[in-house]
């Protein structure tokens, strides 16, 4: 809902590829401690893109 009520540009920033592939490395890399880092920072990044 957030994504949907923040607005379709950053809606769309947001929802960009190359910012989950971050994501889908980090879990692929098979280190819990970098996809935690990963995530938190994709998180801190949608928070101020979406806010």
């Amino acid at each position: 809902m957030t994504i949907v009520f923040a607005g379709l540009e950053r809606a769309v920033r947001n929802m960009d590829s190359a910012r989950h592939v971050v994501l889908v490395d980090a879990i692929a890399s098979g280190d819990p401690e970098a996809a935690r880092a990963a995530v938190l920072e994709h998180m801190e990044d949608a928070e101020a893109n979406l806010g």
